[in-house]
């Protein structure tokens, strides 16, 4: 049977179980799509979150919807909410944090929502690498990133274009293993290396949007948007740049293969979440130790980085701790920090990286 056989049946698996809902008339502007697993810890921020959504709709040209999974209330809901009215459907099933479900939630909105523009924005804890949203009940489960992306890119191809931004507003995903994996599901992404704060308060500044606005000035109003208790960092990743990156980048460990490497541990950077260690990428190129002709690869790769790959790292201006990161991670290359769901990953599939630990040496003072 042929793959577009198999998705002509998958689509119309989901379409019965579609929430009742009539379309949007006519196409808007913008459709902001939030994804909120709060049946855990969280759940008490799901009201003031959609209330601060519900308030930040202020023009028929943009549209939100909610998907909301909370400890008050049984069952799933899909919320639609447009400028003076908000609507809400039930929903059968208490799991959140399964693929199914966002699938099932990706074609509501693919029935219902018409826009020119569209950002998805999930909300949860962040979990380990190859998580993303916590839901407690009936078990504790997170999505899988590599899950994500296969849903993502089905529901893109619907619309004949990516997202134009992507915003993993969860914890420490501003790693390159899941930010590389999601690439082609939008545009730009925008992560955040450490922990954020919640519910956030940067829904207002969503009022702003309007026709002109592309996916970077979006990201520009979340950042410059948000209370300077909710987050050390943000950072907004050019997902065009991440192929290009990723050869420079293997080319040059695969180079460092050949010889013992030293790191300077003076300069290098760490983010730990989940149990999970983490490297500023920046940092773990500026501490390798390396013969000066490899210098200018490191030079070249350090520049792409920072001006294209990197479009802006917003630092909290109240605690500045993240100036000496760059704003994206890398998994650090330790066997403890990764396990066989984690080699799913695109970056990491016969990565060089995973072939240094042997050959690595901090050096000492």
């Amino acid at each position: 049977m042929s793959a577009s056989r198999h998705f002509l049946l998958f689509i119309f698996s989901l379409s019965w179980l579609s929430s009742v809902a009539q379309p949007t008339e006519g196409v808007v502007e913008w459709a902001l799509l939030y994804y909120m697993p709060y049946d855990n810890n969280l759940s008490p921020f799901a009201d003031s979150v959609q209330q601060m959504i519900r308030n930040a709709i202020r023009s028929p040209d943009v549209i939100a919807t909610i998907l909301r999974d909370d400890a008050q209330t049984t069952g799933i809901r899909h919320i639609l909410i447009k400028q003076g009215s908000e609507q809400s459907f039930s929903v059968n099933g208490e799991t959140s944090a399964v693929t199914s479900t966002l699938r099932h939630y990706l074609q509501w909105i693919h029935e219902t929502v018409k826009a020119r523009h569209y950002a998805f924005i999930f909300l949860d804890h962040g979990g380990s690498i190859n998580e993303l949203c916590l839901d407690e009940f009936p078990q504790a489960k997170f999505l899988a990133v590599d899950s994500v992306n296969r849903a993502l890119l089905d529901f893109t191809s619907l619309k004949q274009k990516p997202l134009d931004l992507l915003f993993l507003q969860v914890c420490a995903k501003g790693s390159i293993e899941p930010l590389y994996e999601l690439r082609h599901c939008a545009s730009l992404t925008m992560a955040s290396q450490p922990v954020l704060g919640a519910p956030n308060y940067y829904y207002h500044a969503l009022a702003a949007l309007a026709s002109g606005s592309d996916g970077r000035d979006l990201a520009n109003m979340i950042a410059e948007g948000e209370r300077e208790d909710m987050f050390y960092s943000l950072s907004l990743i050019n997902n065009s740049a991440l192929d290009h990156f990723k050869i420079k980048f293997d080319r040059l460990i695969k180079e460092l293969e050949k010889s013992i490497i030293i790191l300077d541990p003076v300069k290098l950077k760490i983010v730990e979440y989940a149990q999970t260690s983490y490297w500023d990428i920046r940092s773990f190129l500026q501490s390798l130790e390396l013969a000066p002709e490899y210098s200018l690869l490191r030079e070249s790769l350090l520049n792409e980085l920072e001006n294209k790959v990197i479009l802006f790292h917003k630092i909290n201006p109240m605690d500045p701790r993240m100036s000496d990161y760059c704003g994206l991670s890398l998994l650090a290359p330790l066997k403890k920090n990764y396990d066989d769901n984690d080699l799913r990953f695109s970056f990491l599939k016969e990565s060089p990286l995973l072939k240094l630990p042997g050959r690595l040496r901090q050096r000492t003072y």
